[in-house]
């Protein structure tokens, strides 16, 4: 009875499942002060979905209604440069009682990008409101919009204002400056840079940063390296956040840039010291299943059982022992067998974690012999090297880049 007792655990023994290592991001020690920026705003791209045409003008048929609606701007730059994001403050009061709210339209503009026109009023007064928008240059041939403020009563328009463009003049900046990322802000923070070797020539380094009353949309690191671009890049205005990867190459001491500090009017530097690390995706302790420990001692064990049972079964003569060699023979054959492989195609992305908005760290190159390793949340985590044969990558790649043949 033992020896049954002992062949009903085994296969419990040998299959049962190690409980996986939590897969944290390469980024997961974000920083406090980032933490508490983004906790204070909510994602203004929600406005798409309101179907409202924020650039079109609304007529008004009856214009017989008294004034009541008197406007005013409280701030607005002198001066802005291409691509930069800034706002201004618009007053409102209201001379009269029976009204439901107000409202805005951004008309007769050229070149500019409203960022948030459904933005909230907020009640400064009785009967006096106020509103910030940020507006962001797309050309040197500029126009401002003008604003038409709507006030509604019972549900309808029933009087339009229009608050003429502000005298905004158009400055060049960075001339010349090859360091210049094209980031215009109050604020830029580096809060977390990691660097792993890409290949023998090459390293990969990735950053995240966020931003206050910027546009990280617009950073770059210049002609100089090729390869780079926005691995990732959330924004709720003013706040930005982006993660963003390059290809460096391997005698690369640093990573320079600077952007322009609307605080201070001038250039600030950032540098990046570039250190080698090794844990760039090693944030889980259980990167390649087949290489564990636990999983070489599942072999040894299982082996060793094998070979007492082949021994017992050719002493004793009994069939119980017989079944279990044969049992223990088929899960050791199981276990043995190599993992399946597949061919994946060029340009595929390899992920470090198995989620949507995860870093991406390497890309293929050419078509790319896998080795599937597992699979999780439709990803496939895969083994393959990469073009020198000299270096093992290990990542995740969406299932439906896995060829169906």
């Amino acid at each position: 009875m033992k020896y049954l007792f002992l062949l009903f655990l085994l296969p419990q023994f040998v299959f049962s499942s190690v409980k996986p290592t939590e897969e944290v991001s390469v980024f997961s020690q974000e920083t406090e002060q980032k933490k508490e920026i983004l906790s204070q705003t909510t994602n203004l791209k929600q406005n798409k979905d309101l179907g409202i045409d924020y650039n079109k003008e609304t007529r008004l048929e009856n214009t017989n209604q008294s004034k009541s609606l008197y406007l005013s701007y409280t701030n607005y730059p002198e001066f802005i440069y291409e691509k930069q994001t800034f706002e201004i403050n618009v007053n409102v009061i209201v001379a009269r009682t029976n009204y439901d709210k107000i409202d805005v339209r951004f008309i007769n503009a050229s070149n500019v990008a409203v960022l948030n026109p459904s933005a909230k009023w907020n009640n400064k007064q009785k009967q006096e409101y106020e509103n910030t928008y940020y507006l962001k240059v797309l050309s040197p041939t500029f126009v401002m919009p003008t604003l038409q403020i709507l006030l509604y009563n019972n549900g309808k328009v029933e009087e339009v204002e229009y608050l003429k463009a502000p005298l905004v003049q158009f400055a060049k900046l960075a001339s010349g400056n090859k360091k210049f990322s094209q980031v215009i802000a109050k604020e830029l923070k580096v809060t977390n840079y990691k660097t792993k070797q890409y290949n023998n020539k090459q390293l990969l380094t990735i950053i995240e940063m966020y931003s206050v009353n910027g546009n990280l949309e617009d950073f770059n690191l210049g002609k100089e390296y090729e390869d780079q671009g926005s691995t990732s890049f959330e924004e709720s205005y003013p706040l930005q956040n982006l993660v963003y990867h390059v290809v460096v190459p391997i005698h690369t001491k640093k990573i320079s840039f600077n952007y322009y500090n609307l605080k201070k009017s001038k250039f600030e530097s950032i540098n990046l010291p570039i250190v080698l690390e090794n844990d760039l995706i090693s944030t889980q302790s259980d990167l390649n299943p087949n290489n564990s420990n636990l999983e070489f001692y599942k072999k040894i064990a299982i082996a060793s059982l094998l070979f007492l049972f082949l021994v017992v079964s050719l002493w004793k003569r009994k069939l119980i022992y017989f079944i279990i060699t044969l049992v223990l023979v088929i899960i050791l054959i199981l276990y043995m067998m190599p993992n399946k492989t597949t061919v994946i195609k060029k340009d595929v992305i390899i992920y470090i974690l198995p989620t949507k908005n995860s870093t991406v760290f390497f890309k293929t190159q050419k078509e790319q012999l896998v080795e599937i390793l597992n699979k999780k949340a439709g990803f496939y985590k895969v083994l393959f090297n990469t073009n020198n044969k000299q270096s093992e990558i290990i990542g995740w790649i969406k299932e439906n880049d896995v060829s169906k043949n």
